[in-house]
């Protein structure tokens, strides 16, 4: 034995082992002592061979310290250091084997008396106390020992000696003879290989009382350190399982494995060993300790060993796990727990996401608040464990050298923060094994690398979570940039995530570590963990305090003339009137505030006529002159709603409004622009008519179908269900009278299939507000108490926002109203065809989308508060509120359809008095034998569009007489003509479609 010790202590270092595995700092021969809360080193080392703590005053040699913080007996200390230097250790006494055996008999006995008849109530007691089930009972052969005597008498009828007996720790001498260790106590065994090698035991309620032990108190095997607890319950799962829950406990950990859970068990919060973590490289842990003053600090503990580990926090003092279980929390609130685990190392909570160029947090794990914008197309492999062999470890001179410690071969993992792991994603295999080699051997021998386990990295560009963005003309280069509420410019930061599959468009709280990319030196984020986070609107719940928001909106637009509700646009002025003075201090803008409030309160989808609608969002488009307080109106409710980014058309080019294609050295990325980004929100597009071309082009598709896919470079889609105001000037500097009918302002911005996506427009000329209404004084204007402040209108959105499309109600007889609307808006607006703001077949679902909005804006439900209830009086004031806005001089568009109707409908009266002239002008000329008239007609069923010179020459007539016959077909707008020569309008078309089927003319 004394040549034993001599020849651990001769390999191995005392101060070397303690600092490699218990990671104690030393500061020369001191270090902090773990036997007591030391504050200042006081524990030190003497020649390598011995210790003195001057604060508790423990002492003794590498043994002695071994077997103290490990709570060994001294064989146990022996066999434990004599294994880690290769060595064996050999004492005298029953075998390993027959102690197994031993245990074997032992266990079957405990298991079978559970279920004898005389023990149901026993059986029943452990089963309501621990929440295990029978079948778990069977699966782990959990036993019962009885009588201290019963257990001996089995043993004498199995033919085990009383001397093995007292070895195996099951038998205990005493005055009485031998008894059962474990007796009056539920006997729980520990597996290895589908044999018991370790067994443990508490009292359960209804026992036979103890003196010794009391009630839920464990009791552990204590054998002559054959059979010692050396691993895990249940570490078999190791190996195949990425995620583990080390919980305290057998029954906890039972418990956990009955409901599916990965959990791996110790035997009390002290029970976990320093050499054990080994085991766990590599793996993500988390720790699920009694909520209790000793299970908290265990898991701390734990916790600082394990680097990357999480503390799972149960809700209750005092509460186990099986507790959590027993009072009927399920497994999915579980995995809530563990979700929100607390990490090993605090971390520091950033307001922005550009504080991460600070120098201070430089290698600091920081959380802060982000929104993935895109991502790179390539994902990228790191490695996150390895395996290191050296042949020659036996000659090492290291003292503290892993591999020599461990005969030469060891698995070592990465931390995600290490130069090391973040290099190895864009690196050759010769270049990883060259940075491992030297970074795990201190004199760069040629060791032996395998990879075991990579993990994936992906390239993110993110921007902060903020309140809104808006454009801000920079007074140095006079650009337009977006910046946040802290005038901070719009900003992508490229990350790095270790994971895959992270949503593009969504709040994340990332979690992760601070780094300077060790390439490129740009400061960058190396995330580790990424929490979804909610909007504030989906947070939004009908509270009382909700409910009595709703009501004020209720009263302010509703008066005694028109209750229940309103009929009349005009019924509205004290709610415009209200934000007018306290929020928005613009006067006699009613229409576009009500615009913009119908946008903020339209639905993403509903049901209508039997039909699923799945673009309930509004798009609102306001055209006016320069000057007329657009953006000043939507950024002071974008304010005061604390919802709505606005971006500029100046500066889409640069940032995208959908999407933009980056190219890099590591591939090609797609970053989603601020339109799929404000997904379910509200987004306003300042200096609309300036937009790109090819954002336009863009955009197109999100705004049809509410996604938008990219299939070009890159691939992905994203989510574009967005509520959209834009705001535009005429183009080139023209104002809004210029035109005879403001309407056709727009034709010059969009094109006809992007004007017909409008919901609505509005239009307003510099002429509508009076020069004293603008250059009065504010204190001067009678004001009234604010009744719809803040809380009260971001509640009547944020409700409208969570509404589900069966909560939206829309009887049959609103649906007649709005589809008699939709026939009567289509006769006064719908012959505008090249200004498609009434198509017919468009009317019926904008008027739908917009009855909706106004219904959420008045608060209108039921007594439940659940319910949107769509009423005709909401469609009535809806028409109110169209006509009003398009039959204004602003927009004149029901004269400027009077005109196209007349330019473009053929009525028959018309027809058949084009028929009698053109009939009686062919019967003239075939008299005369000339057919010009004939052949004219004939022409322009074949040609859209001809030269003058051609025309005359293919009817064989001089320009004179054709001009004769082109006057004709003017004069009925029919024809009309430009420098590419004379082409046919719609009227033409349809008078042609009629000639071919009538008999009268004869060809």
């Amino acid at each position: 034995m004394k040549e034993l010790i001599s020849e651990i202590k001769k390999r191995l270092s005392l101060q070397g082992y303690l600092e490699t595995h218990y990671q104690l700092q030393f500061n020369g021969k001191q270090c902090l002592c773990p036997f007591h809360k030391d504050n200042n080193p006081s524990l030190t080392i003497y020649e390598d061979r011995s210790f003195y703590c001057f604060g508790c005053g423990e002492k003794g040699d590498l043994i002695s310290f071994v077997s103290k913080i490990e709570k060994l007996d001294f064989k146990a200390t022996i066999d434990k250091l004599a294994a880690e230097v290769g060595l064996k250790a050999s004492f005298n006494g029953t075998s390993k084997t027959s102690i197994q055996s031993i245990l074997s008999i032992a266990v079957d006995f405990y298991h079978q008396n559970i279920f004898k008849p005389e023990n149901a109530g026993y059986l029943q007691a452990l089963m309501q106390e621990t929440g295990l089930s029978k079948e778990t009972i069977v699966r782990f052969k959990i036993g019962l020992a009885g009588d201290s005597s019963l257990l001996t008498e089995h043993f004498k009828s199995m033919k085990v000696s009383v001397k093995d007996a007292i070895v195996s720790g099951l038998g205990v001498r005493t005055k009485e003879g031998i008894v059962d260790y474990f007796a009056f106590r539920t006997v729980f065994p520990l597996w290895r290989d589908g044999k018991p090698w370790f067994l443990t035991a508490r009292r359960i309620a209804g026992a036979t009382p103890d003196k010794h032990y009391e009630q839920g108190k464990y009791k552990h095997l204590r054998t002559n350190e054959l059979i010692v607890l050396d691993q895990f319950v249940n570490e078999e799962i190791i190996e195949s399982q990425n995620d583990l829950i080390i919980t305290e406990g057998i029954t906890d950990t039972c418990m956990a494995i009955e409901r599916g859970l990965p959990a791996i068990g110790v035997l009390g919060v002290s029970a976990f060993k320093q050499d054990w973590k080994k085991r766990l490289v590599g793996k993500n842990i988390f720790i699920c300790f009694d909520n209790d003053e000793p299970g908290r600090e265990g898991a701390k503990r734990i916790q600082a060993l394990l680097k990357g580990s999480n503390i799972i926090r149960l809700p209750e003092e005092g509460m186990d796990l099986s507790d959590f279980f027993n009072k009927g929390h399920s497994v999915d609130e579980f995995n809530a727990l563990l979700k929100s685990a607390e990490p090993d190392e605090k971390p520091i909570e950033l307001g922005h996401l550009l504080d991460i160029e600070d120098p201070k947090y430089d290698s600091k794990l920081v959380s802060v608040q982000i929104i993935i914008v895109g991502m790179n197309s390539n994902a990228f492999h790191a490695t996150k464990k390895y395996r290191a062999t050296c042949n020659y470890y036996y000659d090492c001179k290291v003292e503290a050298c892993h591999l020599k410690m461990n005969e030469g071969t060891e698995v070592f993992s990465l931390d995600h923060d290490s130069r090391e792991f973040i290099n190895s994603c864009q690196a050759t295999d010769l270049m990883i094994i060259g940075m491992l080699r030297s970074k795990t051997c201190a004199i760069q021998r040629k060791i032996k690398i395998d990879i075991q386990e990579k993990v994936t990295l992906q390239e993110l560009f993110a921007i902060p979570k903020v309140i809104r963005f808006r454009p801000v003309e920079d007074p140095d280069t006079k650009e337009i940039k977006l910046m946040d509420e802290n005038r901070r410019e719009y900003k992508e930061k490229k990350l790095f995530y270790v994971g895959f599959n992270a949503a593009t468009s969504t709040y994340y709280n990332a979690i992760g570590y601070v780094k300077t990319h060790p390439r490129t030196q740009a400061i960058t984020l190396l995330i580790n963990k990424l929490v979804p986070l909610n909007d504030d609107f989906q947070e939004f719940q009908i509270s009382e305090k909700a409910k009595e928001h709703m009501r004020i909106v209720q009263k302010t637009v509703t008066n005694e003339l028109s209750f229940p509700y309103p009929e009349s646009f005009d019924s509205l002025a004290e709610y415009f009137k209200d934000i007018g003075l306290n929020v928005t201090k613009v006067y006699e803008r009613d229409p576009v505030l009500f615009g913009m409030l119908l946008v903020y309160h339209s639905c993403l989808s509903f049901y209508f006529n039997k039909e699923y609608v799945h673009r309930g969002y509004l798009e609102l488009v306001v055209v006016g002159d320069s000057g007329q307080a657009k953006t000043h109106m939507f950024n002071k409710l974008a304010d005061f709603v604390g919802v709505g980014d606005l971006v500029s058309g100046l500066s889409s080019s640069r940032t995208g409004i959908s999407y933009s294609l980056v190219q890099d050295t590591n591939g090609w990325s797609i970053k989603w622009g601020l339109l799929p980004l404000n997904s379910r929100k509200l987004l306003g597009i300042d200096e609309a008519g300036v937009i790109d071309k090819l954002d336009l082009r863009q955009m197109s598709q999100g705004r049809s179908e509410g996604v938008i896919k990219v299939d070009r470079i890159a691939n992905g889609e994203a989510e574009c269900r967005t509520r959209t105001i834009f705001l535009a000037n005429p183009r080139d500097n023209r104002i809004i009278d210029e035109w005879m009918y403001g309407c056709e302002s727009l034709r010059d911005l969009f094109e006809a299939p992007d004007i017909r996506r409008f919901d609505f427009a509005i239009f307003l000329s510099a002429s509508d507000i009076k020069k004293d209404l603008i250059n009065r004084l504010f204190e001067g204007i009678e004001r009234k108490e604010q009744k719809i402040d803040c809380d009260v209108i971001r509640t009547s959105v944020f409700w409208t926002w969570t509404r589900k499309p069966h909560q939206i109600l829309i009887d049959s007889k609103v649906t007649q109203a709005i589809l008699d609307a939709s026939n009567h808006l289509a006769d006064k607006f719908g012959a505008a065809i090249n200004i498609p703001l009434c198509n017919p077949a468009d009317l019926r679902l904008k008027i739908a989308r917009l009855s909706v909005a106004y219904a959420a804006l008045r608060c209108s439900t039921d007594e439940t508060f659940e319910n949107i209830v769509v009423t005709e009086g909401c469609v009535h004031t809806i028409v109110e509120f169209l006509e009003k806005i398009y039959s204004h001089q602003n927009c004149s568009l029901d004269k400027y359809a009077e005109v196209q109707k007349q330019l473009n409908i053929l009525s028959e009266e018309e027809y058949q008095e084009i028929k009698t002239k053109i009939l009686a002008q062919i019967h003239n000329e075939e008299e005369k034998e000339r057919n010009t008239t004939k052949e004219l007609i004939k022409t322009f069923m074949v040609h859209n569009r001809i030269k003058g010179v051609d025309l005359s020459e293919q009817i064989d007539v001089s320009k004179d007489y054709l001009s004769e016959k082109i006057r004709f077909l003017r004069r009925y707008n029919l024809l009309d003509s430009d420098n590419r020569g004379y082409f046919k309008k719609p009227k033409f078309v349809k008078f042609l479609r009629r000639v071919l089927d009538d008999s009268d003319f004869e060809w």
